[in-house]
C-alpha cells in the first residue's frame, strides 16, 4: 500500500512524504526513512523513482523535507539569479538565525517521530538512509534522535564546507569526525572521499538494506 501523507513540522508548515506499508502485516515492521534528494522531481533523468523500489518486508517513508521542491522545475536547478526562490530561502533562514540544512535535520526528526508512532512499526528498528548531503542531514537527525538503529550514507560530502551548511558546526566536528563517532551505527555506498572511512560499505543501497 502506497499513499501520500502530510505532517507538522515548523509552525503552519507541512512536510510532504510517501508512505509505503506491505499488505497484510501481522507484526511490527522494521522501518526505513528515506530523506528524498530529488528536491521534489518524482524522476529524474534516467532514474528510478523511490516508490517503485522494492523495499522488502518494511515500512518505507519517503520525505520531502523544505526546499524549493517542485518549483525547481520552474527553472535550471543550476540558476543563482537574485530572483531564484532557494536563494532567498537560504537569506531568510540566516536572518532568523538559521539554515535551510539545519530546518532539513529538524524535519527528518520530525519524520522519525511519524515513523514511531505508526502501530506498524517497530520502533527500535528504523533505518534512515539519504544521498549526498540529505544523507548527512539524516545523520544528524539520528544521532538527536538517538535510537535510530542505522544510517545507510550514499556519497556523503567529504566536509561541511561542502555541505550542509549549519552555523558554527566547524567549531566543534566534520563529517569524516562525525562519521567515526557513529561508525558502529553507519553503512555507505557509491563514491566517497578517502578521509571517509568505513568498515561497512555496500556496493549499493540495495545491498546494505539486504545485509540487515
Amino acid at each position: 500500500m502506497i499513499r501520500a501523507v502530510t505532517y507538522n513540522s515548523f509552525d503552519g508548515m507541512r512536510v510532504r512524504a510517501i508512505l509505503s506499508l506491505p499488505q497484510a502485516e501481522s507484526v511490527r515492521l522494521p522501518a526505513l526513512l528515506v530523506a528524498d534528494h530529488r528536491k521534489g522531481i518524482r524522476v529524474w533523468g534516467n532514474e528510478q523513482p523511490l516508490e517503485a523500489n522494492q523495499w522488502g518486508n518494511r515500512a518505507v517513508l519517503i520525505v520531502e523535507v523544505i526546499d524549493r521542491g517542485t518549483r525547481a522545475l520552474e527553472q535550471n536547478l543550476r540558476s543563482f539569479t537574485d530572483d531564484d526562490a532557494l536563494h532567498h530561502m537560504r537569506r531568510q533562514a540566516m536572518i532568523v538565525g538559521t539554515t535551510i540544512e539545519s530546518m532539513q535535520v529538524y524535519e527528518l526528526l520530525r519524520s522519525i517521530d511519524l515513523l514511531r508512532s505508526l502501530p506498524e512499526v517497530d520502533g527500535s528498528r528504523i533505518t534512515v538512509t539519504g544521498r549526498f548531503q540529505d544523507g548527512v542531514n539524516g545523520l544528524y537527525a539520528s544521532l538527536l534522535d538517538g535510537r535510530v538503529h542505522e544510517v545507510i550514507l550514499g556519497s556523503p560530502p567529504a566536509s561541511h564546507t561542502q555541505g550542509p551548511h549549519y552555523l558554527g558546526i566547524l567549531r566543534y566536528t566534520d563529517i569524516p569526525k562525525f562519521i567515526k563517532l557513529m561508525r558502529a551505527r553507519i553503512k555507505m555506498y557509491g563514491d566517497t572521499a578517502l578521509n571517509l572511512s568505513s568498515e561497512r560499505r555496500c556496493e549499493s543501497l540495495a545491498a546494505c538494506l539486504s545485509k540487515q
